[in-house]
């Protein structure tokens, strides 16, 4: 199944309608059909716990934050992904998911609200905590962080009410959609079909997540070196080895 946790209620009632969601009896605000489960979690270190609640009552295969979050100048209603994402001194870096509409960017979570977005990043209250926690069941390559922004310097945050809040989340509406059909997100065609390395399916599929987040930390890495490598160990290694590199530059 497809876990979608958000912090608030009113992030949550567009994908309840959308996805016709039904809430099932549990501690937390918890709604599910066949395929989705949607989980709101609150905000700080709290959040973790519906976390881990969901995974030890759910078979999850991956996991996808949304919500709302500040930029210093973006626009209301920018569409954005989120590659890195920083609490204090600790950081984790989820699946890049781009497409036309999406922007990447860094979120850092923080404990209060941010109103003066002092870096050029997007700030939230829970991405971090709830990414982190998803990242202790399945693999972070089956992590994806998805906000919209809602307030910037400009407008401040008065403007932000839950049905103003529930608009602006319902955009994020189209972006879910090929995730949850099980359809590719990702750059699609990045493994090159005359590489000297069989794959199976399932490593393909990875090997694309990790090309995905190498381009996207390093916008011009040289990927021939795919077609030159014969053993599967060193070509996963390499990649690795490159997306360590590329971290420290970031």
């Amino acid at each position: 199944m497809i876990v979608i946790s958000v912090a608030l209620d009113c992030e949550a009632k567009p994908f309840i309608k959308e996805y016709k969601l039904e809430r099932i009896k549990a501690p937390f605000p918890i709604y599910k059909n066949d395929l989705l489960v949607l989980v709101v979690t609150g905000i700080k270190s709290y959040s973790m716990t519906a976390i881990g609640y969901v995974f030890g009552k759910f078979s999850i295969s991956s996991f996808i934050n949304i919500g709302i979050c500040g930029h210093k100048e973006k626009e209301v209603g920018t569409l954005v992904a989120c590659h890195k994402i920083e609490c204090d001194d600790n950081a984790i870096y989820p699946s890049p998911y781009l497409s036309s509409k999406l922007k990447p960017i860094q979120l850092k979570t923080v404990e209060t609200v941010e109103t003066t977005y002092p870096d050029d990043c997007v700030y939230d209250m829970e991405g971090y905590y709830v990414c982190f926690s998803a990242s202790k069941f399945i693999s972070i390559d089956q992590i994806i962080c998805m906000k919209v922004v809602s307030d910037n310097l400009h407008t401040g945050i008065k403007q932000i009410t839950k049905p103003f809040v529930t608009s602006l989340m319902s955009t994020l509406i189209p972006e879910l959609n090929p995730l949850i059909e099980k359809k590719d997100g990702g750059l699609g065609e990045l493994v090159p079909p005359n590489m000297k390395v069989r794959l199976s399916t399932t490593e393909k599929i990875l090997l694309e997540k990790k090309l995905e987040k190498l381009l996207l930390l390093q916008s011009d890495s040289d990927l021939n070196f795919l077609e030159t490598i014969s053993c599967k160990h060193l070509l996963f290694k390499t990649i690795d080895q490159k997306l360590d590199r590329a971290r420290l530059s970031f």
